[in-house]
Order: structure tokens, then C-alpha cells, then sequence
């Protein structure tokens, strides 16, 4: 947050959240420790043994995300779930890095069929078409989705715009997943609706329509089941949301979710680690995870996974950089900064030694660790800090990962490991998005 404190500087004020004794924490269980370390004497000690005890343990917390986490758990037995199907005669498909795979249909197999119908709907679950009215760069725009969809062209071609309307998309879908729908009239329709103030976005709204008109900018998403989701946006005006769909209406926040079943995972700006975290409390860390200042908190993040997760995490960092091994963050004092460090060949560092491409790989990999199948990735310009050989190391993960995804991106590495129908070149000024044909 803007306002935390940092260790030995003091351009920023003090915090409600920061904690200046660790003994006000319930989580922390300070042992006695029975010397204190020399800092000359620091990397020494480390290097020799650095589990005996000598460290604050932060036992596991828990509290509730602000992702609209929507599974098929959800569904009703008995609903409708509409699917896709190849037709003989199709090419063979491929994935989302440009190589074919196999289909051996089994009808005979139970199982299978039941893991065909939970990919079906997973695909129900992703955004078919994004449409844009006086919404910032577009007066009016339409993008028809695929599983992959690479945003590509010039600078300030409106690629960031066509992502900020999942933005918003995301926050008020995080709104609505946890109010009764209203009944109203839109278009002619009867429809669930919701009414939210401004602030319920976290990008800002004074920008939203198009040369600042003063009609509404709208978002129009539909996805592959065939409802659609408007969001009207004025600064001066209360966001209003407008849910389209066959079948009966909406009344409960369960049947919202069944009838407008879109998981969005927005990863937030990357940026690099702070250099002295202090300990924050789990409310601060919970509001904050996934939003433009997570990059100032990842320490704060990471002591708070479970042995799993953070295996799991590890992992998927040192699978791009074999010679490098996490440990997990910890408080060796009261009093001081999180520290977490690294072994580089048997050298111990701490994180926020590492180069930028570090800092960001982990952050990335730690964002992908929320996402499903049943889950959209929106992301914006990975590649400032990544190298090439990480750039496809991404994409990889984030295909692998993600039933579908968005990223802008002006990497040529990016753009070409991707099929070619899975770019598409933007232009505000002629309001299209050319995607390439298959060949």
C-alpha cells in the first residue's frame, strides 16, 4: 500500500497496518533466540545451517479472496450446459504453442466422458465476444475470441483498453458475486441487473468514455453459452451491469453464477520487490495480493502459503533457473524486515538482490498459480523484463494453465510462438482487430 513503511526510510508515513512489534500478532509465535547475528558475520552463518530454530515461525492464515472463483460446483445437476464438437473433416487440432494433438474419441469410456463434458464446460465459461461503445479508445469495437488471443499492434493502438474492459469486467463481477440481482428492463428485456458506485473499479473512471463524451461508455461480454454481461460507465454516474440470458431469471447470486459462469484472473502491473518488507497484517495482505501494489508485498504473500503452495511455487521458478533454489520467506527477529533468500550455486542472496527478471518471473508464476481450465488470464506486457527463452517459457505456462487468454504484448517472441489465428493487430483508429487465417 502507498503508505506502508519502509525499514530505514522515512519519505513515507506511518501505517495503521504496520506492525512496529511482532508480539501484536496472534500468527507469531517468537522463540527466544540465543544470540544475535553480526550483520559481517550474516551470509556466514546462513551458508553454514539455517533451520535450527534460530527464526520466527508464521503459522498458516486464511482469509477470503477477492477472485469470483466459480467452479462447476456450482452447477445444478440437470442444467443445460451448451458444448462444441470437431467435425470429421477438420484438421487436426493444435495447441496454443502451435503443436498438433491427437483426438481418440471413446464413447464407451465413462470416465472420459465425463472429463470431455467438464472441458466443454469449461469452454461455456470463456468470453466469445468482447463489443465496445465510447468506451475509451473505441467509439465502437468488436473482438470475437478464441482460447488464445495475442493483442499486438502500435503504440497506443488500444490494446490496454480492450484489457481494461476485462478490468472492469473483473470488478464488477467481483461486486455482483455477492448481491441479490435486481429485476429491470434493458433493451427490451426483462434482465437481472445491478447498480454500484464509481469506486467499485480499481482503474481509473475519469477516462472511461470515448473524448470524454458525456454519454456512457458500455462493455459488452458474451460468452460461449450465450449470455452477455453490459456494464454501463460514466464518471459522474453509477456503474450500472445488465446480465442477458435465456431461461428464467437470475433472483439468487448462485444462479447469477450459473447463468454468467466468467472467472477472470487479472494479473496486476509487476514491478520490483521492495528492498525491506515489514510484516503486515493478513487484512492489508488479503486487499492487496492481487492488485498493482502486490509486487511492494510479495514476501508478505509468500509466508503465508501453504507447504504445497510454496513447493509448488519453487518448482515453477526453478524450472526456468535450474541453478537456483527458494527457501521460504522468514522474520529472524522481532522487529525486522521478511527476509527471503536464494541459493545461487551455494551462494545464499536475498530476493531483492536478484536481477528484475527474477522478480518478475516469480510474481508471475505466483498470479498463474490462481488460475483453471475454467479460469481467463488477462495480461499486459509481459515482456519488459523477460527474457526471450522467458517470454515462451510464459506463454507455455500460461496455455497450460488458463482455459483462455488475453495478453498485449510488442514482443516478436511472443507473437511467434504463437499460432498465427491467435494474433490479433489491433487498431483504435480503424476499429478492428485483424487475425490471421489458419493456413
Amino acid at each position: 500500500m502507498p503508505n506502508d513503511r519502509k525499514t530505514g526510510r522515512d519519505n513515507h508515513g506511518p501505517t495503521k497496518d504496520h506492525e512496529s512489534s511482532l508480539e501484536d500478532f496472534s500468527e507469531l509465535s517468537p522463540p527466544q533466540f540465543s544470540s544475535e547475528v553480526a550483520a559481517e558475520d550474516y551470509h556466514r552463518a546462513r551458508q553454514a545451517e539455517t533451520s535450527k530454530g534460530e527464526f520466527i515461525k508464521v503459522s498458516q492464515t486464511k482469509w477470503d479472496h477477492h477472485e469470483v472463483d466459480w467452479s462447476l460446483g456450482d452447477l445444478d445437476t440437470g442444467t443445460t450446459i451448451a458444448t462444441e464438437s470437431c467435425q470429421d473433416g477438420q484438421s487436426a487440432p493444435k495447441d496454443r504453442i502451435g503443436r498438433t494433438v491427437s483426438v481418440t474419441p471413446d464413447t464407451s469410456n465413462a470416465s472420459k466422458q465425463k472429463e470431455t463434458l467438464k472441458s466443454n464446460t469449461a469452454i461455456c465459461e470463456h468470453v466469445a465476444s468482447i463489443q465496445l461503445k465510447n468506451f475509451k479508445k473505441f467509439r465502437s469495437f468488436r473482438i470475437d475470441c478464441g482460447a488464445t488471443n495475442i493483442l499486438t499492434g502500435k503504440n497506443n493502438a488500444g490494446k490496454s483498453s480492450i484489457l481494461d474492459a476485462l478490468r472492469v469486467a473483473h470488478d464488477v463481477l467481483r461486486y455482483a458475486s455477492r448481491r441479490k440481482p435486481e429485476m429491470s428492463e434493458f433493451e427490451g428485456r426483462s434482465c437481472a441487473s445491478f447498480t454500484m458506485p464509481t469506486s467499485t473499479l480499481k482503474i481509473p473512471i475519469v477516462n472511461i468514455t470515448w473524448n470524454y463524451s458525456d454519454n456512457p461508455a458500455s462493455v459488452r461480454l458474451s460468452l460461449k453459452n450465450g449470455s452477455q454481461f453490459v456494464i454501463l460507465l460514466h464518471p459522474d454516474q453509477p456503474i450500472r451491469a445488465y446480465l442477458l440470458c435465456d431461461g428464467p431469471l437470475p433472483r439468487t447470486t448462485s444462479a447469477f453464477r450459473r447463468q454468467f459462469p466468467l472467472s477472470l484472473v487479472v494479473v496486476p502491473t509487476l514491478g520490483p520487490v521492495e528492498e525491506n518488507e515489514q510484516y503486515l497484517t493478513d487484512k492489508t495482505i488479503s486487499t492487496s495480493e492481487n492488485t498493482r501494489t502486490a509486487h511492494r508485498h510479495l514476501r508478505n504473500i509468500l509466508i503465508r502459503k501453504t507447504e504445497d503452495e510454496f513447493d509448488e511455487f519453487s518448482e515453477a521458478v526453478s524450472s526456468a533457473w535450474p541453478e537456483i533454489s527458494l527457501e521460504r520467506p522468514r522474520v529472524l527477529r522481532p522487529g525486522e524486515p521478511i527476509e527471503m533468500m536464494f541459493f545461487e550455486e551455494g551462494i545464499p542472496r536475498e530476493m531483492f538482490w536478484s536481477g528484475f527478471g527474477l522478480q518478475v518471473w516469480m510474481q508471475m508464476v505466483l498470479q498463474f498459480m490462481r488460475g483453471s481450465d475454467k479460469s481467463v488470464l488477462v495480461l499486459d506486457e509481459p515482456d519488459i523484463y523477460l527474457h526471450p527463452e522467458l517470454q515462451v517459457r510464459m506463454v507455455e505456462l500460461a496455455a497450460r494453465k488458463f482455459g483462455q487468454i488475453f495478453i498485449a504484448t510488442h514482443s516478436p517472441t511472443i507473437v511467434n510462438c504463437a499460432n498465427p489465428e491467435d494474433v490479433l493487430t489491433i487498431s483504435a483508429k480503424d476499429a478492428s482487430a485483424i487475425r490471421a487465417a489458419r493456413d
